[in-house]
């Protein structure tokens, strides 16, 4: 008997952590490159069973196959699960997207991140640790609005601790929002940005103060290209313009127009106000990189930049359909709180990357999902969405299908190092473990772990503090500081730290405990007896004053292997010191 895990996500070059995975678990890894949809991956994964069956001289009934993806992958996922038959054994889904997240997300965080503006300092110390700020306090009316609202549509609260990634640009946010967004919405809906701007029922166009600071973000101007340079073919790549106003300082989301055969004409660029110079980006036709020429009048605007902000507003999917979350935007009588566009296009573009597979729930395999609770780009929430979906379509999902949770992780699908391992744990040993579970289940009938118990409430996913009622394959942590989440010390005053660890019943054991003192990222291993469970205490000297978000992370194992680097089920817990 051998498996293959084929892993659905379209980069050059599969990482060597996943083929060490494979060969740890006795079996081998395939990707395919260069694909949307599920059916290059299915025609190699044919391929690979063939090339196996010749190798290890079995029969193909003795060869497995699994699917697994996340973000992006996880909708092909879906399309494997969904509209094959017989190519793979099982699969495993991965902060998984659905057919209301594309483009809708992006929009959301970046609605926040504009209205809360220049508050970050503030926002971030009233997620953290061991605050006395509630957000609340620290917001006027306008911005407790929103604030509710993206949180009611599933963007994670405490996510806003990681300002840069949650609403800022360290996840290329605004040119997700500028280069992909914009375009799908320009293409499938063409009168949606004037609409926002002039009509009765859009942000731009309200008389109020959220329509107030839309206004006063938006940038329209004219100018004309001084000088331009050229390519082949009089195809322009920059260009400089006679006139930029003063006060065009945030060029991030402007868009690019000129005339062409009579006809206005799109194209992206970057702006550096300074130089006044415009850098071409990729996309833009021959006909309007000629055009882009000495004298050529230029129309610089950043209208559908923030009318697509709200969007999803105008996006609210049918009752029917499940998609809860998005009842905050509807009235008491169940009807949608804003006009509504002719065609709901996220349902489309999924489409067109599942390879048509429509989230029916109607899987033809065993699958796994596993969703993290931080994770800003796929919503907590849309897993348990699908797990209906599943258990409509199946009649229950006891035979088909398991969700899990994972705390304290995000949208980052890969190994993680300092600064971010300061607030978030590295979750690739815990998909490799179900990915384990599931073979087990498949070629053995061995049921998985019990999947995490979770509630769902106004768009956010809770889970219980105390290992034995949370489930799940997560070790569960407390840190405490001097008995309390905050403490405030002396330089040179001793500090003691209480860590509680627990595994879930059965599930392994704790094989390494390591102590973040200074919130930095950078952990020190410390000293404690292998087991199931750990409580323990220990000190530290702080000798600098300072604000410390201190943190620990344990480390299971199913086996309680404490050599492996694989498989590992890492969690932490934070508190906040505070030297003066």
């Amino acid at each position: 008997m051998t498996r293959g895990y084929e892993y659905e996500y379209d980069t050059l070059l599969l990482s060597h952590y996943a083929i060490a995975f494979g060969v740890e678990s006795g079996g081998f890894t395939v990707q395919t490159s260069g694909s949307v949809g599920y059916r290059a991956d299915a025609a190699t994964a044919n391929l690979a069973r063939s090339i196996a069956q010749e190798y290890y001289n079995v029969s193909t009934d003795e060869i497995y196959g699994y699917v697994y993806g996340g973000s992006g992958g996880s909708l092909e996922v879906v399309g494997a699960a969904e509209k094959t038959f017989g190519v793979w054994d099982g699969c495993l889904v991965l902060i998984q997207a659905t057919p209301m997240s594309i483009p809708y997300n992006w929009g959301m965080r970046a609605f926040g991140g504009l209205i809360f503006g220049n508050k970050s300092a503030e926002v971030i110390d009233a997620v953290q640790p061991g605050s006395t700020v509630d957000l609340t306090s620290v917001s006027d009316d306008l911005e407790q609005a929103v604030l509710e609202e993206v949180t009611a549509l599933g963007v994670p609260l405490e996510g806003w601790e990681d300002w840069n990634a949650i609403v800022g640009n360290r996840t290329q946010l605004f040119q997700t929002l500028k280069d992909i967004t914009v375009p799908m919405i320009q293409n499938m809906d063409p009168t949606y940005a004037d609409d926002f701007w002039t009509k009765d029922g859009y942000a731009g166009a309200e008389q109020s103060a959220l329509g107030e600071r839309f206004r006063a973000a938006l940038v329209e101007f004219n100018s004309t290209v001084v000088s331009a340079v050229a390519y082949e073919q009089g195809l322009t790549t920059e260009f400089v313009l006679g006139h930029v106003p003063e006060n065009v300082a945030d060029t991030v989301g402007l868009g690019f127009s000129v005339m062409v055969n009579n006809i206005i004409q799109s194209f992206s660029g970057r702006l550096d106000s300074k130089t006044r110079a415009v850098y071409i980006l990729g996309g833009a036709p021959d006909e309007v990189l000629q055009a882009l020429v000495p004298g050529a009048r230029i129309v610089i605007d950043n209208r559908w930049y923030l009318a697509a902000h709200t969007f999803y507003r105008h996006q609210v999917p049918p009752k029917e359909s499940g998609f809860y979350a998005f009842d905050y935007l509807r009235d008491d009588a169940g009807e949608p709180l804003y006009p509504q566009r002719s065609t709901l296009i996220g349902p489309l573009i999924t489409q067109s990357t599942t390879g048509g597979a429509t989230h029916t729930g109607n899987i033809s395999m065993k699958a796994i999902a596993l969703q993290t609770l931080l994770d800003f780009d796929a919503f907590p929430w849309h897993a348990d969405w699908y797990s209906k979906q599943v258990a409509q379509a199946k009649g229950g999902i006891e035979d088909h299908y398991r969700l899990y949770f994972g705390e304290n992780a995000d949208h980052a699908m890969h190994r993680l190092g300092a600064p971010f391992t300061k607030r978030l744990v590295d979750w690739t040993g815990l998909y490799e473990q179900h990915l384990r579970d599931l073979s087990a289940w498949v070629e053995h009938g061995i049921e998985p772990p019990a999947p995490t118990n979770y509630t769902g409430e106004n768009g956010q996913v809770r889970i219980p503090s105390a290992a034995p009622k949370r489930k799940g394959i997560q070790p569960v942590v407390e840190l405490l500081v001097n008995d309390t989440k905050r403490v405030k010390v002396r330089p040179g005053e001793r500090t003691e730290f209480d860590v509680k660890a627990e595994v879930p019943t059965g599930l392994g054991q704790i094989v390494a405990l390591e102590l973040d003192a200074y919130g930095t990222g950078g952990y020190v291993k410390k000293d404690f007896e292998v087991g199931e469970a750990l409580s323990i205490r220990f000190s530290h000297v702080y000798e600098q004053p300072g604000v410390y978000i201190s943190g620990v992370r344990v480390t299971s194992h199913r086996e309680g292997n404490t050599m492996t680097g694989i498989a590992l089920a890492w969690n932490m817990d934070r508190v906040r010191v505070i030297v003066n």
